[in-house]
């Protein structure tokens, strides 16, 4: 019995052009996740080919000081040496040399718990840590600050203390082992300018920040900060809803923020170019939206594992890297895997999208997105289905998903 589902997309969306710098084809890729160590508001960095995962709380709410390292090469884990110092969640961490540092953060599940103002460096050669100078002398002992390396420096920002999230700057340099207090965040007018759950990464030696809480608001106002002046300068907003608790990690120069908490669990993630002081849309996370995540970055490759979703704390591991695939069709990727998508280009008369030979792979989801990124739509499929009829009502560049997997684009005028 031949079996056919229709739906109707009626969203209104404006009728763009799609920039030339849009990445449709940076993908997510699942991974050997930690087995039976689930846990949030962990904090990642990476050493040259490795990644690191340290701390975190539990799934009863236990915080933890245990170190594990991801060898991408052949997709495993390893337990190294405990985090000395204290057992922490919501901590701060990057690499710098050779060298993995984490300090801050929080010793139990109590928001009026412990603070920690320690800060520690990892040798991967000797497997070991070294108390290095508290970040604490330049300020408050913090949880849930952003942190970043750039240009040999580390850089922590904000954080929230026992009552209210903070202003200021860090800077740490590892020649002198000290901290500096740097000009502080100045954020939103109408804000004390304190900002905790924020996200940062560096480009072209300089600091980048944005997102978090302030006062009461989730923000998504976005800033550069120059090490060389002492300054910041306000740049265009992140295009993504107002969220703290999010990644931020840099590939090839290109900036990206994404997951996090508005009230809901995010997985949308863009990525920003300095060069043009611009934003774009990468993708939606193939994981369950979440918060409190951990994230490194290999080579060519951003990784991101743990955190808190809708159904519970996360173990998994997903890694996001570029393809090149660029489909001049979108027939041209669907006939691969046997489905005839027809047409992929709508005039004014023209709605309905039909995708035939879907009992060929069974996909069993197919997902519609608009040009920003928003999804517009996704369809749940019945084992056996052989047709869906999309019917496309308003203008617009749609990005098309299978299975979670990008396959090219519909342009209704």
């Amino acid at each position: 019995m031949r079996k056919t589902i229709t739906f109707s997309v009626l969203y209104l969306i404006v009728f763009l052009t799609i920039p030339s710098t849009t990445k449709a084809d940076w993908n997510w890729h699942k991974r050997t996740y930690l087995i039976n160590c689930k846990r949030d508001q962990a904090c990642g960095f990476s050493i040259g080919n490795k990644g690191y995962l340290c701390g975190g709380s539990d799934t009863n709410n236990l915080t933890l000081n245990d170190l594990w390292e991801y060898n991408a090469t052949n997709d495993s884990w390893t337990q190294k040496a405990d985090l000395i110092g204290g057992k922490r969640r919501s901590a701060f961490a990057f690499a710098i040399n050779g060298l993995g540092y984490v300090g801050g953060g929080i010793a139990d599940s109590n928001t009026t718990g412990t603070l920690y103002g320690d800060f520690y460096a990892y040798d991967p050669i000797t497997n070991s840590w070294t108390p290095k100078a508290n970040y604490s002398s330049t300020g408050n002992n913090v949880y849930r600050a952003a942190a970043t390396a750039c240009n040999g420096k580390g850089y922590l920002i904000g954080g929230r203390n026992s009552w209210s999230s903070n202003s200021s700057i860090s800077e740490y340099d590892p020649i002198t082992n000290s901290w500096s207090l740097k000009a502080p965040f100045p954020g939103l007018p109408t804000s004390s300018g304190g900002r905790d759950g924020g996200a940062a990464f560096s480009v072209f030696n300089k600091v980048y920040f944005g997102t978090g809480r302030d006062d009461s608001f989730f923000e998504r106002d976005f800033w550069e900060f120059d090490p060389s002046t002492n300054t910041w300068t306000r740049k265009k907003d992140f295009p993504g809803s107002g969220r703290f608790c999010g990644v931020g990690f840099n590939i090839n120069n290109l900036g990206f923020i994404g997951l996090g908490t508005d009230g809901g669990f995010l997985k949308d993630f863009y990525y920003y170019d300095a060069s043009n002081d611009q934003w774009n849309f990468a993708n939606n996370f193939d994981g369950a939206g979440r918060r409190n995540a951990a994230a490194f970055v290999i080579g060519d490759s951003a990784y991101v594992t743990t955190g808190k979703s809708a159904g519970g704390t996360k173990q998994d591991l997903y890694v996001m890297y570029y393809e090149n695939i660029n489909p001049t069709s979108l027939n041209q990727i669907a006939t691969k895997n046997k489905i005839n998508i027809s047409p992929n280009y709508l005039n004014t008369s023209e709605s309905e999208i039909i995708f035939s030979g879907l009992e060929q792979v069974n996909p069993n989801q197919i997902t519609i997105y608009d040009i920003n990124g928003g999804l517009i739509s996704t369809a749940i499929l019945a084992p056996g289905i052989e047709k869906m009829i999309i019917r496309l009502e308003i203008a617009g560049i749609y990005f098309v998903s299978l299975n979670g997997s990008y396959v090219g684009t519909i342009t209704k005028i």
